[in-house]
């Protein structure tokens, strides 16, 4: 008999192994778009070249009609290539020279589905295959026992292939997507021509239209690989006699809420509905299923869980994704796997935001890895906030460089009878602050004399108005300290005699409007 981890680690196993014969397909996918990108890239160019005048395209050329013996080649042509859809809505018109050439760019680039087509059919019929076995397998080992049973025929495989789920079969969406891209094609290159726009723009257009193409078209061979394995796995229950079936979510920070809401539920294979209450319920859905073994089997079991926190993989006892998410909250402390759901959802756009900061801000002030900038990000509000503030004035520098103080003296007795020792007790109160936040005080206080003169052109200047003693500027900047944390220190200071002198100096709080451009 198997151990307790094994049911919910062998399904996660096939719908693994299938995933991982994707990676190789999809690579092919992405050859086959890439080959009909350069094939329109290469017709966009002799276009251009052969429409091209001293004065821009020739317009009027474009717009000649074609004769009725070259419209009729023309749309047999695109019909031998199996494309009714476009020939239908033109066939009886005679069409011009632009027209044509937006069905040339048409016909390459729907020639994709074909391609597309073959290279995916193979891999989805031996998923189907290779998953029905390894379940029928897993079974036998689990229970402990052989037992004989039905292989797939190529007639059940076949039928599984057509069969449509969530509104259509697997050849009805490549076609969908792949007409979307052919009729943006065709429609990016009219517009182009008939307005004069430039090759290059034309061309960065299609390339925008074949990015997007290229992402579905991957999304596509993921969700199907996953609906065709628990397809088979339903088959393999079916010849097994099992009649229910456990949903099995992946217990980490990426899962989606709705597989959450179904994870560990228990239904009767007459109730199954793809997309529904069986997987996959949405485009890259990593979920699976697993027979039910009984209640009190199911007590006994472990489930593999990812750990949010330290990212090992841990097995725990037989529980559902929200019950999963109290107990690492109460292991970690409240809100442990939501803030680790988003830094996941929310990774690509965090690395922009650290690799922008990094070109603005020096490498002091900022984390040494993406996974510190999350986690100050999220859990250390308060520095987050500091550092966006300090982007925001740091940059607005880059783009007004002549407005910060360059050099400012600052006399020593600011430090030595105002903030850290003497009798005034404004700046002691100040002084106090400097040193619980930032650490500097009367024994280092050279050091903070150091960091203000080293830092303070690299802020923008206020103007504050003009006394008898002269033209009054604020300089807001962001220190990082001796401890490690940050702080807002706002100098002010004087214009006279032809020299900046140090007013004041004190860590000021940071407002909320302050931020409003500091993303």
């Amino acid at each position: 008999m198997a151990t307790e981890k094994y049911w919910d680690e062998r399904a996660l196993r096939r719908l693994n192994d299938a995933e991982k014969e994707t990676e190789e397909y999809i690579k092919r996918i992405k050859k086959i778009y890439a080959r009909a990108n350069r094939n329109i890239k290469k017709q966009i160019a002799n276009i251009y070249k052969n429409y091209s005048k001293e004065t821009g395209l020739d317009i009027h050329t474009l717009k000649t009609l074609l004769s009725k013996k070259e419209t009729d080649k023309f749309w047999k042509t695109l019909e031998g290539k199996g494309l009714k859809k476009y020939v239908q809505d033109n066939y009886k018109a005679r069409i011009n020279r632009l027209e044509q050439l937006q069905g040339q760019l048409y016909a390459i680039a729907k020639e994709v589905y074909k391609e597309e087509l073959g290279t995916v059919y193979g891999h989805y019929a031996g998923v189907i295959n290779q998953s029905y076995n390894k379940t029928i397998y897993d079974t036998q080992i689990g229970l402990g026992y052989d037992f004989a049973f039905n292989v797939l025929d190529l007639k059940t495989v076949e039928v599984l292939l057509k069969e449509k789920w969530h509104g259509g079969n697997y050849s009805e969406r490549i076609w969908n997507n792949t007409d979307i891209l052919a009729d943006k094609t065709s429609e990016i290159l009219g517009g182009a021509l008939i307005s004069g726009q430039s090759m290059s723009k034309t061309i960065s257009e299609i390339q925008k239209a074949f990015n997007v193409s290229e992402y579905f078209a991957e999304r596509l061979i993921r969700t199907e690989t996953n609906h065709f394995n628990a397809e088979a796995e339903a088959l393999a229950y079916k010849e097994l006699g099992v009649e229910k079936y456990v949903f099995v979510a992946t217990l980490d920070n990426r899962t989606s809420e709705k597989c959450q809401s179904h994870d560990g539920k228990i239904y009767d294979f007459k109730d199954k509905k793809t997309g529904v209450n069986y997987p996959p319920l949405h485009p890259n859905c990593r979920s699976t299923t697993r027979g039910y073994l009984g209640a009190e089997e199911e007590k006994m079991l472990k489930r593999r869980a990812k750990n949010p926190v330290t990212g090992e993989i841990e097995y725990i006892d037989n529980m559902n994704y929200e019950q999963w998410r109290v107990y690492v909250d109460n292991k970690y402390g409240q809100g442990t796997l939501a803030v680790e759901s988003k830094k996941q959802a929310n990774l690509k756009k965090d690395i922009e935001q650290y690799e922008k900061y990094l070109k603005v801000l020096d490498k002091d002030n900022m984390p040494e890895t993406i996974e510190e900038w999350q986690e100050i990000k999220y859990n250390n509000t308060n520095e987050y906030k500091l550092t966006k503030y300090n982007y925001k004035l740091r940059n607005e520098v880059i783009q007004n460089p002549q407005n910060v103080v360059k050099n400012i003296n600052i006399a020593e007795e600011k430090y030595t009878k105002y903030l850290f020792d003497g009798e005034n007790k404004d700046g002691l109160i100040k002084g106090e602050l400097i040193d619980k936040i930032l650490g500097y005080n009367k024994d280092n206080y050279k050091q903070f004399d150091a960091l203000l003169k080293e830092n303070i052109s690299k802020y923008p200047k206020r103007f504050k108005g003009e006394d008898k003693y002269g033209q009054k500027y604020e300089v807001n900047m962001v220190i990082k300290g001796l401890k490690g944390r940050q702080a807002k220190v706002t100098i002010g200071s004087r214009f006279m005699n032809n020299e900046y002198k140090l007013s004041s100096v004190y860590i000021n709080e940071l407002k909320e409007s302050e931020l409003k451009y500091g993303n």
